[in-house]
This record gives C-alpha cells, sequence and structure tokens, in this order.
C-alpha cells in the first residue's frame, strides 16, 4: 500500500511506474493535478521559445539534448526522495535563441515521457475484460491517425475515470481501440493548437457550445446529420438538439448535461420558520427570506469567492425577467449590456446581493467558494437556508445527510404565469475526423447505452431522455434527470457562450465585475457600462483573430 506520505507523483517520475502507482494515479486527483500542472508549465515555457533560425543543425540540438538527459539523471539520483524536487532557477527569456530552443526539446521530451510512461494509465476494466481498459493521458500529448481513436474532454480523476468506463463499453462492443486524452485548463485553446498542426482528435466533448461554434465557423468539424441525425431525433428533444446545432445544422451531441436554474434548500430549516411550500415567485422568495431571518436563520449562502456562482446568479435572473429570446440575444452580442432589460435584472438581483440580512456579511460570502457555500447549507452546522447552483450540487452533499435532507426548487419566475425556461450546461461531443471508428462512436454517444455506466455510479445526467431512470441511484438523481430532458425551452450559460477572456476568466470580464458588484451593488449604471465595453472589446479580439480570445 502507498504511505500517505510518499508522492505518488514523485514515484512516477522516478520511473517507478508499478501497478500500485499507476492505480493511484487513476484514482488520486490530487497527484493527477500535479502532473498536469507539469505538463502546463511545460507548454507555458515551450510558449515563449521562438522557432530554431534556419539551418541550426539538429545534430546539435541531439547532442544538448543527450547532455542535458545525463545532467538530469545525475540530478535525479542525488534527490531525495521525499518532498519536491530541487529544480534550478533558469530565466529562460535570458538564454539565446540556439539554447531556448535546445531546452524545449529537452522540456518537450520529459513531458512526451511523463505522459507515455506515467500519465497513460489503465482507467479501469468493465465487465471484467482486459479489451475495455482505456488509457487516460494529457491531450498535448496525442495525436489522432494511429491505431486508437482519440478521444478530448476536460474530464480528470474520477470524472476522467467515469467516461473511460463509457468508452471501455464502445471498445467491448466493437472491438475499436480508444485513448481519451484530457485538458483541465484551457481545452479550447490547446485544441485549437492541435488543429492548427494537424494533430486534432478525432472526437472532443467540449464543455461549452461557444467553442463548437468557433470550430464549425472554422471549417475544422464534420456535419453530424448524415451520421447521427437519426439517433439524435430519437433521443432528444427539439431544444437539445438545437443546441447541436450551428446554423440549422447539426454538428454535436450532448452527452452530459446539468440543469443550473434550481434553488437548493434544507426543510428543516423552511420548517423552523414555518414555510409550507417553496416558493414560485421572486416576491415569494423575497418573502421566505425575511422569515427566515426572523427566526434567526440565515437565507442565502452565497459562493462570492469565485466569480462564476454570481455570473449564474445574474444569468437566471435575465432568463427570469427578460425571457430566452433577450437572453440569447445578449449572450450573441446582438443586445448592448446597457440595454434596459440588464438593468432591470440587476436591480432585481441586487434585491438579495445588496442585503447583508439575505446575503450574509459580505467579509464572509467574498471568500466562501462553491463547495463551501453547500457546506455551510447542509454541512454538519448549517449556517443558511438555501443555496444557490445546478444540479452539479448533488454530488457535494455530505454522504451523512438523511434522506430528504435536501431538496430544490425552479428558480423563481418574476410572475406565476412567466413561461419557464432553464438554464444549463454539459459537455457535446463533435467529430473533427472522417475516421469510420469516430463516426461509430458519435452515434453510440447518442444512445441510451452510452450514459448508464455513469448515470449508475452517480455524479452523472443526461440529455438523452430514453435513458431510463430506473438506472439513476436515488430519487434525487432521477428527479433531476427528469427535470433536464423535459425542459420545452433550454439556454447555456450566457457567460459560457462569451469568449473566454470575457466570460470565464478569473481576473477579468464577468466573473470580476460580478465580485465587484456582490461588493457594491449600487452603480448599475457603472456596471452596465463596463460589461458592454469588454464584451465589445472580446468580441473585436475574436474578429480580429479568427479564434477564441
Amino acid at each position: 500500500m502507498i504511505d500517505r506520505d510518499d508522492h505518488c507523483w514523485e514515484a512516477a517520475l522516478d520511473g517507478e511506474l508499478t501497478d500500485e502507482v499507476r492505480a493511484h494515479l487513476a484514482s488520486c486527483t490530487g497527484c493527477s493535478r500535479v502532473v498536469d500542472r507539469v505538463l502546463s508549465a511545460t507548454m507555458a515555457i515551450q510558449s515563449e521559445i521562438p522557432p530554431p533560425p534556419p539551418g541550426l543543425d539538429v545534430r546539435v540540438l541531439a547532442t544538448l539534448e543527450r547532455e542535458r538527459s545525463d545532467a538530469l539523471e545525475l540530478e535525479r539520483a542525488r534527490r531525495p526522495r521525499r518532498g519536491l524536487p530541487r529544480v534550478p532557477a533558469l530565466r529562460v527569456r535570458s538564454l539565446g535563441a540556439p539554447a531556448r530552443h535546445a531546452l524545449a526539446v529537452g522540456i518537450t521530451a520529459a513531458a512526451v515521457l511523463i505522459a507515455a510512461l506515467v500519465i497513460t494509465r489503465p482507467s479501469g476494466l468493465v465487465a471484467g475484460s482486459s479489451r475495455s481498459a482505456v488509457p487516460i493521458t494529457p491531450l498535448s500529448a496525442q495525436c489522432s491517425g494511429g491505431s486508437r481513436i482519440v478521444v478530448a474532454g476536460a474530464w480528470y480523476g474520477a470524472e476522467a475515470t467515469e467516461f473511460a468506463k463509457t468508452l471501455g463499453r464502445f471498445q467491448e462492443q466493437t472491438g475499436i481501440q480508444v485513448i481519451y486524452a484530457y485538458d483541465t485548463h484551457s481545452i479550447a485553446t490547446v485544441l485549437a493548437s492541435l488543429v492548427k498542426s494537424g494533430c486534432a482528435p478525432d472526437v472532443a466533448l467540449l464543455p461549452q457550445p461557444g467553442t463548437m461554434d468557433d470550430f464549425v465557423r472554422a471549417g475544422e468539424l464534420q456535419p453530424l446529420a448524415p451520421i447521427v441525425g437519426d439517433l439524435v431525433r430519437r433521443n432528444y428533444t427539439p431544444a437539445w438538439e438545437q443546441l447541436g446545432s450551428v446554423g440549422g445544422k447539426l454538428y454535436g451531441v450532448w452527452f452530459k448535461g446539468a440543469a443550473k436554474s434550481m434553488i437548493w434548500y434544507r426543510p428543516s430549516a423552511f420548517r423552523r420558520a414555518g414555510i409550507a411550500h417553496p416558493p414560485r415567485t421572486w416576491a415569494q422568495l423575497l418573502a421566505d427570506a425575511r422569515r427566515l431571518r426572523a427566526v434567526g436563520i440565515q437565507p442565502f449562502a452565497i459562493g462570492g469567492a469565485t466569480g462564476w456562482t454570481l455570473t449564474d446568479w445574474f444569468e437566471n435572473v435575465y432568463l427570469a425577467t427578460a425571457g430566452p429570446v433577450r437572453y440569447q440575444e445578449l449572450a450573441d452580442n446582438r443586445l448592448k449590456w446597457t440595454d434596459p432589460s440588464v438593468t432591470r435584472a440587476l436591480r432585481v438581483l441586487a434585491e438579495i446581493f445588496g442585503n447583508r440580512s439575505l446575503s450574509g456579511p459580505l467579509s464572509v460570502a467574498a471568500r466562501t467558494t462553491f463547495a463551501e457555500s453547500v457546506d455551510q447549507v447542509f454541512g454538519r452546522h448549517p449556517t443558511a437556508a438555501m443555496v444557490f447552483e445546478g444540479d452539479f450540487v448533488r454530488s457535494y452533499l455530505p454522504a451523512s445527510l438523511p434522506s430528504g435532507g435536501a431538496r430544490f426548487f425552479d428558480f423563481p419566475a418574476p410572475a406565476p404565469t412567466a413561461t419557464p425556461a432553464l438554464e444549463v450546461g454539459g459537455d457535446v461531443a463533435v467529430l473533427f475526423t472522417k475516421r469510420p471508428g469516430a463516426e461509430r462512436l458519435i452515434r453510440f454517444l447518442a444512445t441510451p447505452a452510452a450514459g448508464q455506466i455513469w448515470a449508475r455510479d452517480g455524479g452523472f445526467i443526461s440529455p438523452n431522455r430514453n435513458l431510463p431512470l430506473g438506472d439513476y441511484p436515488d430519487p434525487l438523481s432521477r428527479k433531476l434527470a427528469q427535470r433536464l430532458v423535459d425542459a420545452a425551452t433550454v439556454r447555456f450559460g450566457l457567460s459560457d457562450q462569451e469568449p473566454t477572456a470575457f466570460g470565464s476568466d478569473p481576473y477579468q470580464g464577468m466573473w470580476l465585475l460580478f465580485q465587484r458588484f456582490l461588493a457594491d451593488p449600487r452603480d448599475i449604471g457603472g456596471l452596465t457600462r463596463e460589461l458592454e465595453a469588454g464584451a465589445t472589446a472580446a468580441a473585436a479580439c475574436v474578429k480580429a483573430v479568427g479564434g477564441d480570445c
């Protein structure tokens, strides 16, 4: 057994690739993240290194590489077995171009070695057959065109293992070998680089439909109607088929989904405040929040430490107040952020964000992570009654929570007669190559059988309406799945449809601006002007560079 004090990733880097180490890497999120960061650092250094000057002798580079490898081997032999590896300080920019390129060769070789020998590991076997073992590897280390179909995605750790089980079932049924390649930081950027170099994966699971749109506009994706159109019409509602289409043509199959228009609550807190039924309108929500406050319970737990939870708040308020048409116009930059509908939604949201008796002290909300906000409602020592977020809250509930200890209600509409619309998230499968095995995989991902294994294990909701509800492990999961497939009108997260620099950057754009709004929601006019300036700049950047910004 691996000792808790041992670093599994360090043992792997030292070449100790035992079955025990491989199994630990497959299940340990911490060690996977360490390896991810090594590869990210590799890519960051490589990005600063220009191509070698014309005529640079490759034999010189080979000699430098051998000398570097010998030095690394000596350093590794001297290095203590515990703690972080000692890495000499190095200023890349101070090196000349030939030396920098030689360094790149060395670093790349090390990264490829790690990818090929360390991170590539079996995810486990399905149905006891060795044929279904699917290797898991970083996306930057893979290129399509080999004997295996390369499938790219953003899942790692336990989620990567679950998805590999799905791919393992496909291998068993077809005999087509598959490899899963992941990127957890910026899969859109890495994919764009691989496509440009002629090394795109065969299939990719994209977490943002905007990324799918970009690749369609660039002419890089294969249209799917001739391949899987019949299965999509049979297994998905028109709303999900539309989400997988660009310009009226099908390019994506939704494998994993998430409903994000709900508020989770602790029933015992509602009972204590005398609340018999969950609220249906915004006015009822505020009234119930005041009743909770009156009996000494903080109504809401706000996870303001990361901006994405706050943009999700706004997106649901805007969807409920402005409707799905204007919502999509705002996402597509056909409606300005200074439009009165945006101002109205921000004023509604300020009724909670700007009332510390409802949202809690700013000093707490501003440093509370999403996971901590769930714990504040459902943990051992709860302090709040409600937390807003998607169905993935289910995965953060404590195992000790009794049955019925967590429930949810639809995000309140401005009025009972308002047409309900659901904000969703998820991962859409797209096809980069025309390889027959990749086309068969796309068809498989559109079937109910593809989602069964992960659904039974928990932590997964499928938009496929023909996946039996009985395959989900508990009543709460079944209710979440039913809600996802029954929604007549769905809209993807607005911030996920925006260019990365504006929609999902922790240090700028929507995430940062809504954190400022949580801190001081009084200057709504100034906020809308800043949002419009950011959206305009990001759109101009995308147009100028012909890609994501």
